[in-house]
């Protein structure tokens, strides 16, 4: 198992080469190429885990989690993260990523998923969640917020922005 810090540092290798792939400076692609891109990127990095993108399932149910409106309900809703780091088939859920170009400031279900995902009491238990915002064509890290316990981690967040070009 790696610690947070060895986790973000194999994250901020992976993010590092994305930024540097002509390609997306070149067509400045929409989320779905970039993250895709960069799950290829995160394997060799990640080698004892499987890293998988769009990965909506837990063993054959839909992942949930849910959420307290307005009025006090609380409703259950289908999420899919943009990538994950686990172990498939088991509960071992190292690093969830969620992955916004810097033109997209939509950003509260996001933070909803990777503050739900990465909750202690939570039925997911994902070890790290990293809100990452790119500019592809200018090559940087306009996000890079790192959420533990279900919430925003100000120093995890320090150390991974010290990693990526901004």
């Amino acid at each position: 198992m790696y610690d947070d810090n060895d986790t973000l540092e194999r994250f901020a290798f992976a993010v590092r080469s994305l930024l540097q792939l002509p390609v997306l400076a070149y067509a400045d692609p929409g989320e779905q190429m970039i993250t895709t891109e960069l799950v290829a990127l995160m394997k060799p990095c990640f080698p004892d885990w499987d890293v998988h993108g769009e990965y909506n399932r837990r063993e054959q149910v839909e992942k949930r989690l849910g959420r307290l409106l307005e009025d006090g309900e609380l409703v259950d809703y289908g999420i899919r993260p943009d990538i994950i780091v686990h172990h498939a088939g088991e509960k071992s859920n190292l690093l969830i990523v969620e992955v916004k170009r810097s033109v997209n400031n939509n950003v509260a279900n996001d933070i909803w998923k990777l503050s739900g995902m990465t909750a202690l009491d939570g039925i997911y238990g994902y070890g790290l969640g990293v809100h990452l915002g790119v500019d592809v064509v200018s090559k940087k890290a306009t996000r890079c917020d790192v959420y533990k316990g279900g919430v925003l981690n100000v120093a995890l967040t320090a150390c991974l922005e010290e990693k990526l070009p901004r």
